[in-house]
Order: structure tokens, then C-alpha cells, then sequence
């Protein structure tokens, strides 16, 4: 007992000690404040990896596939055809600069027209670079964005640093950890994203150099504006950020070195202009939207009502309370060190107009407000900041209390209670904090969940491998959707021709003249199981689930159904039944199914149907599914006239089972397409219910090539590659 006591009184003298000399020491102070920032920067780093990385690795195409897909097939281009001289992109425009009346078919043409926008030069380079290690783009991509919350944590480490202090940066920055940004937020790594983090990097050393940092600002300029468009615009900011973190008048040397930067910027901007191969940006085309204000009032409108539902969706988890999160922001900037609040001020002035203008901007490819929600990530951060000052502030109050107390027992307590205000300040703030961070903890939890889901296809990269060995140069190929062909462009297909099919387009002038030409040999489709009824009718883009709602909200009704088949198998667990019902062909000897089992041991049965159900009396033929196994497993097919198919019973009780295809005889295929058979399902959700797919080649083709031989070259993942012959 009486060394649990010494040891106590030993802990308590150190714990004393080392709060009074950190309450009287500076250099004690500057170490605490390093060790708080990198404190915090580990957390953000930790959290927002734990959010990223098990999406990132554990699905086939990185999260947000079409964007991603967009990103790659441009960075090959950077490789194989630079002038966008390819095959594929040379049919392409040709087939686009068609005259379309229609605006539906316009407006696909316009999302089919992705290849073409070239510009994010710098961001390739740095795919292309990782690549050599890597040995393909896919994982290059996955690794830079895996790298990700390293990059934004520094830049976000050191803006905050520059503009708060380092204390208040690494309190704010564990703060940002638990924050999800609306639309393409810091979870995702995107070519715009990566130029706001090379920015704020950029205005954290000027804000340092109180504006005195030239090469800083001049060198920065070309690599903003290569990373994307958005960072010219962050160019732009960098030099006004230039004039408003001088305290006094601009030393000339920055003044040349401001004109130097918009000089550059300009010519950037002109060049991008008038170069057509490949096109990087129309900036005349931008500036004529802007001189002539044609639609900006509409476009204005839209972003507004386009910014509440976000707003309304993210403020529970984002701002907590938020007449609290005002308050300790505007204390955040009141006890600030006088030194700092000029430059705190002015950003703060300054900012909120850069936002107020994109809402004038408007883009097919963007959701409403997506421009604002880009850009407004700079200004978030820097009140978050200003939270994190609050608290500094309160912990530096209470360490100057207990040094007080220290020194002096009784001087505290002739003050009354007014003295402990640091200890309530800091209970409040320290509470506030941890209900921000509980929220924001669930809503990464669930959006870790939808970067799971969304668009979580699975393709078969020996597919374009096979096209390429079979096809010759001259042939060409029919896509039917979107991000099959972006999947086979980055593995190399724009080397062959290409035609692009929409069912929009079926009505336009000159839709014929592309179908009908003889040199269209093989085709792209969309596997049959690759399909949901109630996403039929929507954008390929749109046909999976939306974003967590994370409050409830009739201005916010989100999807929750993703395609049944978008691996290339279906999880068994989902539902009741499959039956397989052959069209056409010789009687199969047996029928077999694709079964992939990670779990348990698990049966399927098997039962005849003679009608639309199973023949009443007919035994069930029973088959076991070892544990973590996976291959064919094979029914005998009754050889009697009256049988019209099988259908395969799933287990009742939880399992794990994949149906990765299913197949009448000894076909080399996944699927029953040489009996043009029909496959059903039978959902356990109700919205789901009962899906039947077509097994018949034909039917993946647009009208005017149903008539062809299409025979199916390889079926395996979310695609099928067919070869197209007349007959």
C-alpha cells in the first residue's frame, strides 16, 4: 500500500512538473504542438486509409468505375495514341459529328464521348509512371489513390499549420478525419482532388512567406494547370493568395512574379484554345458562357437547389451541431494571435466569393453543385481550423491554471468560478468533438459500404487480350454500353475500330450507315445477368446505388439495388431459385452449374419442371458443395419429351454460394447460349421477384444486327465478346 501511494505521489510530481513547464517553457509549447499535429495527421491518415483501402483492393475496378474508367483510357491514350489518332477514336468522332435532332440521343452521344477530354495530362504521367512498377494502369491507379490520404493529409497538415498554428491544424485535422466531403470528396482520388492538394500546399507556404514566395507561385503554375482544369482556377487563387497574405505592400519582386504567373496561365489557357488534337479544355468556349451569361441565371438555380439535399444529407455527421460549430469557429478566429487573423480574415472574406461563382457553372457530366462542392473543401477545412484553435485555446487556458493553482492554491479560488472557464470550454468542446466524431464515424461506415457497391463490376481482362489476337487491323468492333468499352479501351482496343450503339441512337439519321458496314466483326455486350428491373430505363451510369442518405429526407430518395449480375455470378443467397429452360438444340445429357463456395458445406437439389413448376412427384436429384470450393457440379437431364427444363433449389439456411454459371452439356462456355436458353430467378426481395435472362446472342445486338451469326467468344465476368458474321 504504502509504494501504490509513494508511486501515485511520484506520478503526480512528474504530471505537475510537466504541465507547469509547458505552461512556462516555449520550446516545451512548440514540441507539444509538433507532437499535436502529428498526432493528428496520423489519425487522418489511419482513418481515411481504413475507409479507402478495403474498397480499393477487394473489388475488381477501383470505386466510381466510370470515372475511373475515364481517367485510365485517357492515360492510354497518352501512351499508345497521344493525337487521338487511334482506330476507335477516329470512328468514334466521325460517328458523333454525325447532325442529331434528338436531344436524348445528343445527350448520350455527349456521355459516350469521354476518350475525348483530355485533360488531365500531369495526373496520366503519374499513372504511366507508376505503371512501370506496377505492370498494368488498373494497379497503378489503386496505388496512387491507396497513397492518397498521405498526400491530403500533409497538404492539409500544412495549410491549416500556416493559417491556425500547428496545435490548432493537428486538432483539426483529426477533425477532418472523420469528415465525408459530398460528391468527388478526399476519399476519392481524383485528378481535380490531387490539384486541391498540390494548391493548398502552394497557399501554406505564401501564407508562411507572409506573400513573399515568387518561384513558389511561377513554378506552381504549370503543374496545377496539368493536373486538371480546376487547378487553373486554383492557379488564379494562388496569385490573389499571393496579394492577400502580405501583410503591407507587395515586394516587387512579387509583383513580376505575379504577372509571370498569369502570363503563363494565360498562355496555358490559349493554348488549350487552339490545340485540337489532342482537345484539353475549351477555355474560349468557357469564357463565352461567361461574357454572354446565356443560362447562367438557370444554371445558378440548379446548383442552389442541387446544394440543399447534400447539405441536409451530410450536416448531422459534418457539422454536428451547428449553431456550436459557428460559435467555436468564430472564437477560433477571436483568439487567434493577432499576427495571424489578417491573413485568416482576408482568406475567409475572399473564399466564400470563389464559391458564390461556381454556382454559375454548369456540366453535363456534373450533378448540381458539383463545382461547389469540389472547391468548397479549402474553406471547410480552414473552419475546422478555426474549431481546433478554440480548442488550443481552452487546453492552453486550463494548463495556465493548474500552473496558477500550483504556484498558488488560493488564487483560483478568490477568483470564483469565472476562473475555471478554460475547464468548461474545453468539457464542451471535448464533448461537442467526440459527438462529431461518432457521426462521422457512421457515415464513413457507410460510405465505405457504397464505395463497395457502387459500380462494382467485374470484368475479364483476357477478354480485349483475346479481341486483339483475333481481330485485324481494319476490323471493328460494336460496343453497346459504355463501360465495357472503356474497360476495353484501356487494355488496348482503341487499336481496333469502334462503333458505339445506344437504343436512343436508333431513330437518327446515319445510325444505319454505321451498323451496316461490313467490317463490324465482333461485339461488346453487357452479360444478360448484368441487370436489375428496377434500374431499367436509367443511365448506365445511374443503374446501381446512390449514396448513403444518412438522414431521412424527401429531398434525397436514393437507389438501393445494384445489377444481380455485375461480377458475373450470382449470389445464391439472394434467392430462392434458378431455372434453366433450353430454346432450341439436341437434348443435353446432363446440365451443369458454376458453383463457387467460400463457406461451409452446402446442397443444391435439382427438380424437373413440365410446366411453369416443378413436376409434383418428381425426386429431387442432390448434390454437396465441399467448403471453400469452386467448379462445375452436374445433374442428369431426363431424357423424356415432357421435361422442359430444371430448377435448382438453393439452401434455406445461410450459406455463401456464388452461381458463376450455368451450362446444358459439355459447352466451354459459362452460359447456355447454344440452347438460347431462358434463365430465372426467383428473388427473396420482393422488388426483385421473379428475373428471366435471355441466353440468345441475337438479343444483345441493336435491331439492324439481329440478323447476324453472333457466336460468343468468351462470356466470364460482367461482358461477353461475340464474333459477328453474316449470313
Amino acid at each position: 500500500m504504502n509504494f501504490l501511494s509513494a508511486f501515485l505521489n511520484r506520478a503526480r510530481d512528474s504530471g505537475t512538473r510537466l504541465l507547469i513547464t509547458l505552461d512556462t517553457s516555449p520550446r516545451a509549447r512548440q514540441t507539444l504542438s509538433w507532437w499535436v499535429l502529428l498526432l493528428g495527421l496520423l489519425l487522418y491518415v489511419t482513418v481515411q486509409s481504413l475507409v479507402i483501402l478495403p474498397p480499393l483492393w477487394n473489388r475488381a475496378l477501383p470505386p466510381e468505375a466510370d470515372d475511373s474508367l475515364a481517367y485510365l483510357v485517357r492515360t492510354a491514350q497518352l501512351k499508345e495514341c497521344f493525337f487521338q489518332d487511334c482506330p476507335a477514336l477516329i470512328d468514334l468522332r466521325e460517328q458523333f459529328s454525325e447532325p442529331v435532332a434528338d436531344p436524348e440521343a445528343l445527350r448520350q452521344r455527349q456521355l459516350a464521348s469521354f476518350p475525348f477530354a483530355f485533360y488531365h495530362p500531369l495526373f496520366s504521367l503519374l499513372l504511366l509512371g507508376v505503371s512501370r512498377l506496377t505492370g498494368d494502369l488498373f494497379s497503378a491507379y489503386k496505388v496512387v489513390w491507396g497513397g492518397s490520404p498521405i498526400f491530403f493529409g500533409l497538404s492539409f497538415s500544412c495549410f491549416l499549420a500556416s493559417l491556425w498554428g500547428r496545435s490548432a491544424a493537428g486538432i483539426g485535422l483529426a477533425l477532418l478525419a472523420f469528415k465525408v466531403f459530398p460528391d468527388s470528396g478526399l476519399l476519392y482520388c481524383t485528378p481535380s482532388n490531387l490539384a486541391l492538394g498540390l494548391a493548398l500546399l502552394v497557399w501554406a507556404r505564401l501564407i508562411v512567406r507572409r506573400g513573399n514566395a515568387p518561384w513558389v507561385l511561377v513554378l506552381s503554375t504549370l503543374p496545377l494547370a496539368a493536373i486538371h482544369p480546376l487547378g487553373g482556377v486554383y492557379a488564379l487563387i494562388s496569385i490573389i493568395m499571393a496579394w492577400l497574405a502580405a501583410p503591407g505592400q507587395t515586394p516587387r519582386r512579387m509583383k513580376w512574379a505575379m504577372a509571370a504567373a498569369a502570363a503563363l496561365l494565360g498562355a496555358i489557357l490559349v493554348l488549350a484554345a487552339i490545340l485540337k488534337k489532342p482537345p484539353i479544355f475549351d477555355s474560349l468556349a468557357f469564357l463565352r458562357i461567361i461574357l454572354l451569361g446565356r443560362g447562367l441565371g438557370a444554371a445558378f438555380l440548379a446548383n442552389l437547389m442541387g446544394l440543399f439535399p447534400e447539405i441536409v444529407r451530410l450536416k448531422d455527421g459534418f457539422f454536428g451541431s451547428l449553431p456550436l460549430f459557428c460559435l467555436a469557429s468564430a472564437l477560433g478566429y477571436l483568439t487567434a494571435p493577432e499576427e495571424r487573423r489578417l491573413v485568416i480574415r482576408r482568406f475567409l472574406t475572399f473564399y466564400p466569393l470563389v464559391l458564390l461563382a461556381t454556382l454559375f457553372h454548369r456540366d453535363l457530366f456534373s450533378g448540381p453543385g458539383d463545382l461547389f462542392f469540389r472547391m468548397w473543401i479549402p474553406l471547410a477545412a480552414a473552419l475546422f481550423g478555426a474549431v481546433g484553435q478554440t480548442v488550443a485555446y481552452a487546453g492552453r487556458g486550463c494548463l495556465a491554471l493548474w500552473a496558477a493553482r500550483h504556484e498558488d492554491p488560493d488564487s483560483t479560488g478568490a477568483k470564483g468560478l469565472a476562473a475555471y472557464w478554460p475547464v468548461l470550454a474545453l468539457a464542451v468542446m471535448v464533448g461537442y468533438m467526440g459527438n462529431m466524431v461518432l457521426a462521422g464515424g457512421e457515415q464513413l461506415y457507410a460510405t465505405r459500404e457504397h464505395m463497395s457497391l457502387r459500380q462494382s463490376l467485374t470484368f475479364a481482362s483476357r477478354q480485349p487480350r483475346r479481341l486483339l489476337e483475333e481481330s485485324r487491323p481494319g476490323d471493328r468492333v460494336l460496343y453497346t454500353a459504355l463501360l465495357p468499352m472503356g474497360y476495353y479501351f484501356a487494355h488496348g482496343a482503341m487499336q481496333r475500330g469502334a462503333v458505339y450503339s445506344h437504343p436512343a441512337f436508333q431513330d437518327t439519321e446515319g445510325v444505319g450507315k454505321w451498323l451496316s458496314r461490313p467490317d463490324i466483326r465482333f461485339a461488346v455486350a453487357y452479360n444478360p445477368i448484368v441487370f436489375h428491373p428496377a434500374l431499367a430505363g436509367l443511365d448506365e451510369k445511374d443503374r446501381c446505388v446512390t449514396g448513403p442518405q444518412f438522414h431521412y429526407s424527401p429531398l434525397h430518395r436514393g437507389r438501393n439495388y445494384e445489377p444481380l449480375g455485375r461480377s458475373g455470378s450470382l449470389e445464391a443467397a439472394d434467392f430462392r431459385w434458378l431455372q434453366v429452360e433450353p430454346q432450341e438444340g439436341p437434348r443435353p445429357a446432363f446440365l451443369r452449374v458454376w458453383v463457387s463456395n467460400p463457406g461451409g458445406p452446402a446442397e443444391l437439389q435439382c427438380r424437373p419442371l413440365t410446366g411453369p413448376h416443378p413436376a409434383p412427384h418428381a425426386a429431387a436429384a442432390k448434390t454437396s458443395v465441399a467448403a471453400n470450393w469452386s467448379g462445375w457440379v452436374e445433374f442428369p437431364w431426363s431424357q423424356a419429351h415432357h421435361i422442359l427444363g430444371y430448377r435448382v433449389i438453393f439452401p434455406q439456411t445461410p450459406h455463401r454460394l456464388a452461381i458463376g454459371g450455368i451450362n446444358l452439356g459439355d459447352s466451354t462456355h459459362r452460359w447456355p447460349w447454344a440452347h438460347k436458353a431462358v434463365v430465372t430467378v426467383m428473388a427473396k426481395d420482393p422488388v426483385t421477384g421473379r428475373v428471366a435472362f435471355s441466353f440468345d446472342s441475337a438479343h444483345l445486338l441493336p435491331p439492324p444486327l439481329d440478323g447476324l451469326k453472333a457466336t460468343v467468344l468468351d462470356d466470364q465476368g460482367a461482358s461477353v465478346l461475340l464474333r459477328l458474321e453474316r449470313r
